[in-house]
């Protein structure tokens, strides 16, 4: 119960700020909600379209996922059915790249987007969300994204909405993370 009030206190405390004015924000410590939410909320949309921010991060990350979740899939059917030439070293660079902080390829990502003429669009946050390493080995692991080949027609009558719940509920677990 103690992590959960100190992981939701900043929120709160974001909440209870923003019904302040600022030099109560900054003089004392506010536990309770103040009476000035209408007035900071009027002069934050005067200055901010906060809306249209909403709505951007809404379309942004619901295209991210299901780019994530779709190339995901398709990685890990590949890893799970076919075999061919390199398939392991392939998965070992999957793996590697898993253990590899995200931030370190920042600049060369910036750059290339710059040599592209990307740089005032949306493109570059979706791009890496088509390679996630995690997920591919996710759904590898997982060995549902496979399981859709059925032998004969019963079988397929009889797992085929087991499996389809099975992998609603994987992509849900890999789409919240993000």
């Amino acid at each position: 119960f103690g992590i959960a009030i100190t992981a939701f206190y900043p929120f709160y405390a974001m909440l209870i700020a923003s019904t302040h004015d600022s030099y109560a924000i900054v003089t004392q410590l506010n536990l309770l909600p103040g009476d000035h939410f209408v007035e900071n909320y009027e002069r934050l949309t005067e200055n901010i379209n906060i809306w249209r921010g909403f709505l951007n991060s809404l379309v942004l990350a619901s295209c991210s996922v299901a780019i994530k979740l779709y190339f995901s899939a398709m990685g890990a059917y590949a890893f799970s059915k076919f075999q061919f030439k390199g398939r392991n070293v392939l998965f070992s660079v999957i793996m590697v790249m898993m253990m590899m902080p995200g931030q370190l390829g920042i600049i060369g990502f910036y750059q290339e987007i710059s040599k592209m003429r990307l740089l005032d669009s949306y493109i570059p946050l979706l791009i890496p969300a088509a390679a996630d390493c995690f997920c591919i080995f996710f759904f590898h692991e997982m060995n549902v994204v496979g399981t859709y080949q059925f032998d004969s027609m019963l079988a397929r009558e009889l797992y085929q909405p087991i499996v389809h719940y099975l992998l609603q509920r994987i992509c849900f677990v890999v789409g919240s993370r993000y």
